[in-house]
């Protein structure tokens, strides 16, 4: 995605809350808890979110 959080609007569109982030070449390594909006999403990355499950479902075809 390359793509700042502010950027992408996940709350804005989906209504979930992000919580953290882990870079995929870091797989394994450190979650970045309370993420900032400069934080860049990728591809790949892992995306902790707070929400329903029908939210992640928009997340998920949003970020399709």
């Amino acid at each position: 995605m390359g793509k700042t959080l502010a950027e992408a609007k996940i709350p804005e569109e989906t209504g979930l809350i992000v919580i953290a982030v882990r870079k995929e070449q870091q797989s394994g390594g450190p979650f970045v808890f309370n993420p900032t909006a400069s934080t860049t999403i990728d591809a790949g990355d892992d995306v902790i979110v707070l929400g329903a499950e029908e939210q992640i479902k928009s997340l998920r075809a949003y970020l399709a």
